[in-house]
Order: structure tokens, then C-alpha cells, then sequence
């Protein structure tokens, strides 16, 4: 029994992690909005192995002036008309000002240079995985997704559970109260009288005979009970 005990607290301690995780990854994903940064998920896979699709991606405002050959920048894709972000290494800077960039899992550079207009972020912070969920409804993977959304109500239900070592189940019993023996009562005292010539002193003969009685009677309680 206290084998499954332990095996069941191991199994809600690892639920816990796991859930605590989770949430502090999207937390480090949402954070970054209100101390205005962005964030993106990436969608393809141009730049593995360093970034994979459905990382998340945090960045940065900053001037052209500052960037460097090597790192990676966000910008709007000048081939795009529906505003859609890019995720690629700048490699250099052209003489009229525009951007040369690279995927990393591209032989080539990109066909299209980026105006310095279209820039939208100097790369900081990479967290893997998180937006996988947004990927996944992007393109389409139901069946993934849906996955998830189990495991996680499954990981909740596992967190929350009572296991058997917890108040409520498991613990031991509560030992039973002692019944007095048949016959057995608490004997109570008759109600003092005052004598009638002194009405300053009380009567005490009344009380010792209520606590004579009372005495024989817990007596005979003692006995029944240990027979």
C-alpha cells in the first residue's frame, strides 16, 4: 500500500512540474508585450536546426545602424502583401540601404532585400516549443492539436487529484470512543437544601450522601468494564 502511495505522489509531483513548466514558458512568451517587446512564432523551417518551427521568438526594437553581419532580425516580408513576418540572419547591408538576409537551412540569400522601413526587431530570446499550438492551427494539424488540449486536461486532472495518502482517503481511523458499561451513568447530586433554623449555613449532608453514591456507582463502573 505504501508502495502505490509514493508511486502516486510521484506521479502528481511530475504532473505539477510538468503543468509549472508550461506555464512559465507562456508567461516568458506574454511578458515581453508589456514592457514593449514582440514576440512571433516562427512557421518555417528556414532557420533550423537553431530555431525550429514553433519556437517563440522575442524582439527588440532597433536601429539599422546597430545591426551586425550574423544576427538574426524580424522583418516584414517585402514579397508579402498580408504583412507577414520573416525570421532570417541579416548578412549584409546593400549600398542603397537595404537588407540582405538568409535562412540558415538556405543555400542561397534571399531574393527579395528588405528596406530598412520594413524592419521590425533585432532578435533577444528564443523559447522553444511554446507556440507549437499556434503552428499547429496555422497549418492545420488538427489531430496535434487536439492532442495537447487532452494532455493537458489529463496533466490538470493529475495535479488535482487526491492522492491516497491525503486527508479524506487513506488516513487512518479514528479510534472509537469507549462506551460506558450497561447501566452505568454519571450519578448527579441532589440540590443542596438549606436547614431551616440557620439559613446562613448550608446543609453538606445531602452532598456527601450524593457523593457517596456518586463514588460507589463509578466503582461499579470501574468493575463491569473489566470483566
Amino acid at each position: 500500500m505504501s508502495a502505490a502511495i509514493d508511486v502516486a505522489k510521484a506521479v502528481q509531483a511530475l504532473a505539477t512540474a510538468v503543468l509549472s513548466m508550461m506555464v512559465t514558458s507562456t508567461l516568458w512568451s506574454l511578458v515581453p508585450l508589456a514592457i514593449g517587446l514582440h514576440s512571433d512564432v516562427v512557421m518555417s523551417g528556414s532557420m533550423t536546426p537553431r530555431i525550429r518551427p514553433g519556437d517563440v521568438v522575442i524582439s527588440a526594437r532597433s536601429p539599422v545602424a546597430d545591426l551586425r553581419p550574423g544576427q538574426v532580425i524580424v522583418f516584414t516580408d517585402p514579397d508579402s502583401a498580408a504583412d507577414r513576418r520573416m525570421i532570417h540572419r541579416y548578412v549584409r547591408r546593400n549600398s542603397d540601404g537595404t537588407l540582405v538576409t538568409k535562412g540558415d537551412a538556405n543555400t542561397e540569400a534571399d531574393r527579395a532585400p528588405v528596406p530598412p522601413a520594413l524592419l521590425r526587431g533585432l532578435a533577444r530570446v528564443r523559447i522553444p516549443l511554446v507556440g507549437l499550438p499556434a503552428y499547429w492551427a496555422r497549418t492545420g494539424q488538427w489531430l496535434r492539436l487536439a492532442g495537447v488540449v487532452l494532455a493537458l486536461f489529463a496533466l490538470v486532472g493529475v495535479a488535482t487529484a487526491r492522492t491516497p495518502g491525503s486527508a479524506g482517503l487513506g488516513s487512518p481511523p479514528t479510534a472509537a470512543r469507549p462506551r460506558p458499561a450497561p447501566g452505568c451513568h454519571r450519578a448527579r447530586g441532589a440540590p443542596r437544601e438549606r436547614p431551616p433554623g440557620n439559613p446562613q449555613l448550608p446543609d453538606t449532608s445531602a452532598d456527601q450522601g450524593a457523593s457517596s453514591a456518586q463514588t460507589d456507582r463509578m466503582v461499579d463502573c470501574s468493575r463491569n468494564q473489566l470483566k
